[in-house]
């Protein structure tokens, strides 16, 4: 990592969340429970907005198998085996068409990356993401941002 990659780091969520959000992202995560929807979670970084690299975490991957959506350990390394695959990011005004890049570099032992057309303008860093996979296509919603009605979309 580079001397600005520290500084970067370092700014990275430096204090606690206010409970009014806490409450709002618990309640959101509720909502998906509540309908028996399968849900993972990740949290953009700077580094990782302003690169436009996510590490696709345990956590992820695993709900990606699970969905028959993705399989990182059946891929090969390098851009020629990326995948792209359609996404949706959910507000509460709206859904946006996006694409989602799933893919191993050949460096760093090619652990598994993932990245979303449109993100940053969709959520900022520290913010919790949930993915809903449904139909073979992943959906994006911002659990600091959004408070809808999960019904509406997944039926």
């Amino acid at each position: 990592m580079s001397n600005c990659d520290f500084e970067l780091f370092d700014q990275e969520r430096d204090e606690d969340l206010p409970l009014a959000l806490k409450t709002k992202i618990a309640s959101n995560k509720k909502q998906l429970a509540k309908f028996g929807i399968e849900f993972s979670i990740f949290e953009p970084t700077i580094t990782g907005l302003k690169k436009a690299i996510l590490d696709a975490t345990q956590t992820v991957r695993v709900h990606f198998e699970l969905e028959n959506f993705h399989f990182y350990w059946e891929q090969g390394q390098g851009p020629e085996h990326k995948v792209l695959k359609e996404v949706y990011f959910l507000t509460d005004d709206e859904i946006i068409k996006s694409k989602a890049s799933l893919y191993r570099p050949k460096t760093k032992k090619g652990d598994p990356r993932m990245w979303f057309r449109k993100l940053p303008s969709f959520t900022e860093p520290g913010d919790q993401v949930a993915i809903v996979i449904q139909d073979d296509f992943a959906y994006l919603i911002n659990l600091n941002a959004s408070v809808f009605d999960i019904r509406v979309v997944f039926r």
